[in-house]
């Protein structure tokens, strides 16, 4: 689901009952899936394909709410976090697992501000030559909606996407504790974080990485120009107030740099 395993823990307390535990987790996983069938650029029937094979559309709540934070994003970061990159250019034009990789399309607009939001009909319309991928941020959107379902009957919770995640509470009697994997080795942790009611997400270069030719890719571009950065990170993980903000704000950071991603962060209170 989403390109990555879900994962959703809840400790038993004097008030747990199992059935209601299964019947909300379960509500949470179905709206996993909803939105995958919503936000993914590999399934032709989403919302996304559909708005990208026409160039305009009315669309739903989920995806107007999504659209519209990673354009104040764009804004915020003068595009270099961008709704309208083209990883497709760069190879990543099926499923990562499916391990194909042809760099498919011309260059594409990239022009973010031109995008037309039309309030009455929540329809949008997109600048010519351009396509939507909200891969930035749509799982974080993800893991806070499943965070919702859940905190309407419990105060203990976490939900885990990949590395995306919202932790709600304490397990048992302690903060959640979240290890980092190490990008040099990924069987060991380089930091255990301690959370309570906050989201965290990691943005790396070392998982999804690819070659065609000599040449080598990873997914997170640079939405000025639609290129790989030459990163000082290998990873980069936030913490904020949701998971949204998380997964974009790493993303982010992982564009600018340390001293430009530290400027973002302290604008917008995360960390």
């Amino acid at each position: 689901m989403m390109g990555t395993n879900i994962e959703i823990l809840i400790p038993k307390d004097d008030f747990f009952e199992e059935n209601v535990a299964e019947e909300y987790t379960q509500t949470a996983f179905s709206r996993f899936e909803e939105l995958e069938n919503i936000f993914s650029r590999f399934k032709p029937e989403t919302e996304l394909s559909r708005i990208n094979r026409s160039g305009k559309g009315s669309v739903s709540e989920d995806f107007w709410k999504v659209l519209r934070f990673a354009i104040q994003t764009a804004h915020e970061t003068d595009g270099v976090f961008n709704p309208l990159v083209n990883v497709s250019a760069l190879g990543y034009s099926e499923d990562f697992w499916s391990g194909k990789f042809e760099a498919k399309g011309d260059s594409q607009n990239l022009s973010f501000s031109q995008v037309i939001f039309q309030e009455a009909s929540r329809e949008i319309i997109l600048p010519e030559h351009a396509k939507i991928d909200l891969g930035g941020c749509a799982k974080g959107y993800a893991v806070d909606e499943a965070s919702n379902i859940l905190a309407k009957k419990f105060k203990n919770f976490l939900v885990n996407a990949g590395g995306d995640l919202y932790a709600q509470g304490f397990y048992f009697n302690n903060k959640w504790a979240v290890g980092i994997a190490n990008p040099e080795n990924e069987e060991e942790n380089i930091e255990i974080l301690t959370l309570s009611n906050v989201a965290i997400a990691t943005s790396g270069s070392y998982r999804r990485k690819w070659k065609i030719g000599e040449s080598e890719y990873h997914h997170l571009v640079n939405g000025t120009n639609n290129t790989n950065p030459k990163s000082i990170f290998k990873s980069v993980t936030i913490e904020a107030k949701t998971a949204i903000e998380a997964d974009a704000y790493a993303t982010t950071v992982f564009l600018l740099g340390k001293e430009l991603g530290n400027n973002f962060l302290q604008k917008k209170g995360a960390k």
